[in-house]
């Protein structure tokens, strides 16, 4: 039988989804809250010292109490937002919320660039083909038969890219969320080493 490890008795267990710990999927990026025995500003103060030592890439200041940052996740970035609030309960007072999202810019250009690759990309080609190639047939649909399939064909593909940059997101939230609850001093308070212990190593 396994032993369980000790939890201290005036400390309330928040359970931390598992999931965070094994990103198989391409499911939203968590981010679980942070509780902190400092208080708001000394914790924001010590997120600002984690800043400068480079370990939060893409930080920048929203507010005294609120902050952001970048997750890279392969051609996807995020970018994480979190705010500092009074927690009001025993042994914490703070806590650091956040939530990340999916930056839009690169999503749309790779939309932009596979629709653009259609149309007009397939009228372009056919041009280009009928204009130097006097053998080429002038029917377009010639053309559109056999490009329209092998733009088809990167779609799978470009899905299955954006799965795995979800997953490298994941893995890369749960290393800044280390980071920050390192630096907030928060190791008396979290029940790591049971949630460690008993989740499986990501593959």
């Amino acid at each position: 039988m396994t032993e369980q490890p000790p939890v201290h008795p005036d400390v309330e267990s928040t359970p931390i989804d598992s999931s965070i710990h094994r990103p198989r999927t391409a499911e939203p990026v968590a981010f679980p809250d942070i509780h902190s025995a400092l208080a708001p500003e000394s914790a924001a103060q010590a997120v600002r010292a984690l800043s400068k030592s480079g370990r939060l890439p893409g930080y920048r200041d929203a507010s005294p109490t609120s902050f952001a940052s970048t997750i890279f996740g392969g051609i996807y970035d995020h970018t994480l937002r979190a705010t500092i609030t009074p927690a009001g309960a025993p042994h914490h007072a703070s806590t650091v919320a956040a939530t990340i999202s999916l930056n839009r810019k690169t999503p749309a250009v790779v939309i932009a660039a596979t629709l653009l690759t259609i149309w007009p990309g397939g009228w372009l080609l056919h041009s280009l083909l009928t204009t130097y190639f006097s053998a080429y047939p002038r029917a377009d649909w010639v053309t559109w038969a056999w490009y329209l399939p092998l733009c088809l064909l990167s779609i799978p593909f470009l899905w299955k890219q954006f799965k795995a940059a979800r997953l490298e997101a994941r893995a890369h939230a749960l290393e800044i969320h280390g980071r920050l609850a390192a630096a907030l001093d928060t190791q008396p308070h979290r029940p790591s080493t049971a949630i460690h212990r008993t989740s499986e190593p990501a593959r």
